[in-house]
């Protein structure tokens, strides 16, 4: 039934999905597009997207295609981190052979769904996004993706938190350690929002031991910023901003993390990925926000205007052997000419 099920999905999500993208989607950020392009390359360092989302979890475009959007788009390098799963990983290794000629890097990782402590008998929701240095999962990371799943069955999705006697199931500080140890670069993102660390952000990095932990400061789709940064963040550094973006044709790249060339270009003169973990672990970044209007910045929301999409999405959160939305989509929107670029090496878009 599946085999007759799914080429039937994939149709239909296609049709209604590039209908879609003409007609709203595009048509929504057309006019900003090529003062958004200027923009990003007004930076004139190594601009990377570290934290963006594709079918393989709750995203609209493939890997394939955001790699060929962020290099449309001017970026130097992007990061796939999608929700507790690492089935991206051999792709991102691929593409990133495929971009090494044009000194673009794929970086691959995960956002994990942790716990974390709100008060007395309340635990909420707290992302923590790990980047690995070799595209491959280790063991202990598997078992933290593996673990991911313990949270979905007390998860309130009004209030974010979880039910009483299924609190701190797995504690962020835990995956924090974890990672470190894996050698995964670690990012804190949107701490402010519901799915934030919170005000627990001020406990985490009074932890002498995550000195090394990046804060992202700039993420668009979760209100940009805090209206008041703590003071230990400022003090903390090891400061990034990324779109995290769901939707890479509209917003991939509106929030970036800026690196001096010096800092990530080997001997080779080509940027090398433990350069840039080594720059991140050194504060040796800085935050960048595209300067272009709410609207624009917010665009990929309207995603949730697509009815197929949403429900996908719901699906999706509750499958947990098989991710639907990849295997609806995984094809369908990458476009074959894109695929066929990749192989041979051409992925430089025209303007």
């Amino acid at each position: 039934m599946r085999e007759v099920i799914n080429p039937l999905m994939r149709k239909i999500y296609e049709g209604v999905y590039r209908t879609n993208e003409r007609m709203l989607y595009f048509g929504s950020i057309f006019p900003f597009e090529k003062e958004f392009t200027r923009k990003i390359s007004e930076a004139n360092s190594f601009n990377m997207d570290l934290h963006t989302h594709t079918t393989e979890s709750d995203g609209v475009n493939t890997p394939h295609y955001s790699v060929w959007n962020g290099i449309r788009r001017k970026l130097d390098g992007i990061g796939i981190t999608d929700h507790d799963t690492c089935k991206h990983d051999p792709t991102c290794k691929h593409l990133q052979e495929k971009c090494k000629k044009h000194n673009f890097v794929v970086v691959s990782g995960t956002e994990y769904t942790t716990t974390i402590e709100l008060e007395k008998d309340k635990a909420g929701i707290a992302h923590i996004v790990g980047l690995r240095p070799n595209y491959k999962a280790t063991q202990e990371e598997l078992k933290l993706i593996e673990r991911t799943k313990e949270i979905k069955k007390p998860y309130n999705f009004i209030t974010c938190t979880l039910n009483s006697g299924k609190n701190n199931v797995l504690p962020s500080e835990e995956v924090i350690e974890t990672l470190l140890e894996q050698g995964n670069v670690v990012v804190i993102p949107h701490y402010w929002t519901q799915h934030g660390v919170r005000n627990r952000i001020v406990d985490l990095l009074e932890n002498k031991r995550y000195g090394e932990v990046c804060v992202e400061i700039y993420n668009p789709r979760a209100g940009l910023m805090p209206k008041k940064i703590p003071s230990i963040v400022l003090r903390h550094g090891n400061l990034v901003a990324n779109s995290d973006t769901h939707y890479a044709r509209l917003t991939e790249g509106d929030a970036s993390t800026i690196f001096d060339k010096a800092d990530v270009f080997g001997s080779d003169g080509r940027p090398n990925t433990d350069k840039i973990f080594e720059a991140m672990r050194k504060n040796k970044t800085t935050p960048y926000l595209v300067p272009i209007n709410s609207f624009a910045r917010n665009a990929d929301k309207l995603r949730f205007l697509h009815a197929l999409h949403d429900g996908r999405s719901f699906l999706e959160y509750f499958d947990d052997d098989r991710r639907i939305c990849a295997d609806i989509t995984n094809k369908s929107l990458s476009g074959k000419e894109i695929e066929e670029s990749l192989e041979d090496h051409v992925i430089v878009p025209e303007d």
